[in-house]
Formats: C-alpha cells, structure tokens, sequence
C-alpha cells in the first residue's frame, strides 16, 4: 500500500460522489417540490378558514361538529 494513493478518498471515488449537476439538480427538485407542499397547504388552510363561515350557517354545526368538519378536510388532502 502506497501513502500517495487516493483510492479511499470518496471525493474521488465516481460511485459515492455524484457529479455536480445532477446533484444540484436533486437539491432544487426536492427544494421545490417542499415549497409547492408548503404552498399548497397554506392556500389549503385559507380556503377553508373562509369557507367554514358559510358551512356553519347552512348546517347549524355546534362548535365540535365545526371541528369534525375542519379535520375531515385537513386529512382528506393529506
């Protein structure tokens, strides 16, 4: 075994280190993908919020029932 040899160093080992671009690729992708849940779920809670005004007037829903509804609809998007 020589001292110079750099076989072990996983910087250059193509297997362990992805190139570049496909790395940073990955990054953005799954960046992106987490924002758009984020976004999702934020309009979601917004859209609801509004909407649960006009449910409780046209069902009479007694506050436990307002929540059943809400949890309904949160966990039916999820």
């Amino acid at each position: 075994m020589t001292s110079g040899s750099d076989s072990h160093n996983p910087s250059n080992n193509p297997v362990i280190a992805p190139s570049t671009g496909t790395y940073n690729a990955s990054i953005y992708l799954i960046a992106g993908m987490a924002a758009l849940g984020g976004l999702l779920v934020g309009y979601n809670t917004g859209v609801i919020s509004g909407a649960i005004l006009f449910i409780q007037k046209d069902f009479h829903l007694n506050p436990t029932q307002e929540e059943i509804a809400k949890g309904t609809r949160y966990a039916r998007d999820e």
